[in-house]
């Protein structure tokens, strides 16, 4: 009997301190999993559920590291900033913004987003083709509304020397079929109009304006039933205060003959200063779509399925640039695609001088103190009570025979890109 009792005890013992031992080695591995740097034989506990960038030590030379990362976030969907009432309704707007590697541009993005009217009540999604620890302390810091990041899971940065990416037996750009197909690299077949052949750097872009849409419309389970706009964004803009109220008054609008469901919202315009704010904040007109028209694209689930029935043509067309593909796309496939447009803008570019429409001399010091100055000499008539539709006489754009700007002829590309949908 003592025997029994004691061996109950020494039982009871041994389960305890293996109890124990347990939950300190799960609370020293939770411990590691957000202070120090991640080994990847703990990717069970790789992504903390608030994702706490900044307490986390990266290896950016670990291509099979970062994919793991872009795999359990795309996977983990966590939204920063919980607090906030989403409005997901019909009359609900969620920015896209289209992230690479510029941070100050990125910056003022965030700062602009601050002062915007009901962006508390917005989800923005970060889309990113690069893991870099400055962006995504931007991106952790924001406190003022909702927040998600999802991250191109085909991006150049976690593909080395293997297609997205360039590869060892690729051709060069400029050898010329000829002496590719001499020189026996894997996609000799297949030079663009121009003779040339693809670069990862500019077919990437498209790619991944492609994906991200795709991935908004139909993975992300939140917005599995969402019919409001997505306004598709770049890292470089600046927003207007009243752009998410002027867009919602726009869209809702019942007075414009000949406008259905499947329209686009164009929010800003290259001319981006006008002096008549004072008397044309509460006005839009309507047009067609082509490439230049403006920035800042709102758009439902309806039309981008209207798109996507025309995916064929969009990924096969050969320019690795996404707005004269889907230039193609409206004009060959649905027959022109209305929009509607703000006589005044609502979005900014600070970013022009970057890019292949850099000026000779620019600042973008100077482009943001501009935007600002515009923004506050106008602030009163901003918010209006109603948008006035200005009915203008619209002629339907001739459709040309319109040829590509080459660098998008590789089928791998195609197959990709169509993949997408």
């Amino acid at each position: 009997m003592v025997r029994f009792s004691t061996r109950r005890c020494l039982i009871s013992l041994a389960t305890l301190w293996t109890i124990f031992t347990v939950g300190l080695f799960y609370k020293q591995l939770s411990t590691n999993a957000n202070n120090a740097v991640i080994k990847r034989d703990t990717w069970d506990s790789l992504l903390p559920r608030n994702i706490k960038w900044s307490s986390l030590t990266y290896d950016l030379n670990d291509t099979e590291y970062l994919h793991k990362i872009f795999e359990e976030v795309n996977k983990l969907q966590y939204i920063r900033n919980q607090q906030y009432t989403l409005n997901l309704s019909d009359s609900g707007i969620v920015i896209l913004v289209q992230v690479h590697d510029r941070v100050k541009e990125l910056k003022i993005l965030v700062d602009s987003l601050r002062n915007v009217k009901d962006i508390e009540n917005t989800l923005v999604i970060f889309s990113h083709d690069l893991f870099l620890p400055n962006i995504n302390n931007v991106i952790e810091d924001i406190e003022f509304c909702s927040v998600m990041q999802i991250f191109f899971p085909h991006a150049l940065q976690i593909k080395k020397n293997q297609f997205p990416a360039d590869s060892m037996s690729d051709c060069p750009r400029d050898i010329g079929p000829e002496k590719a197909k001499l020189s026996g690299c894997s996609n000799a077949d297949h030079p663009d109009f121009y003779g040339h052949y693809r670069e990862a750097k500019f077919t990437q872009m498209k790619h991944h304006w492609t994906w991200k849409i795709n991935y908004v419309f139909n993975n992300i389970r939140l917005l599995k039933d969402f019919r409001g706009l997505v306004l598709r964004i770049d890292d470089d803009y600046y927003m207007g205060p009243d752009i998410l109220h002027v867009m919602r008054m726009m869209n809702q609008h019942k007075k414009i003959d000949g406008l259905d469901i499947n329209k686009m919202l164009i929010m800003g315009d290259y001319e981006e200063f006008k002096v008549e704010y004072q008397h044309d904040s509460n006005l839009f007109t309507s047009g067609y779509w082509y490439t230049g028209i403006g920035r800042g694209m709102g758009f439902n689930r309806d039309l981008w399925q209207k798109i996507s029935n025309c995916k064929n043509i969009f990924c096969t067309f050969d320019d690795y640039n996404w707005d004269w593909s889907l230039q193609k796309l409206i004009d060959t496939c649905l027959n022109g695609l209305l929009v509607l447009k703000p006589i005044i803008s609502r979005i900014f570019h600070v970013g022009k001088c970057h890019g292949f429409h850099r000026e000779n001399i620019c600042s973008m010091d100077r482009v943001l103190l501009n935007i600002k100055n515009f923004l506050n000499i106008s602030q009163q008539y901003m918010h209006p009570k109603e948008m006035v539709y200005l009915n203008k006489k619209m002629h339907m754009r001739g459709v040309s025979d319109q040829v590509g700007n080459g660098g998008w002829a590789d089928p791998r590309d195609h197959n990709l890109c169509l993949s997408f949908f």
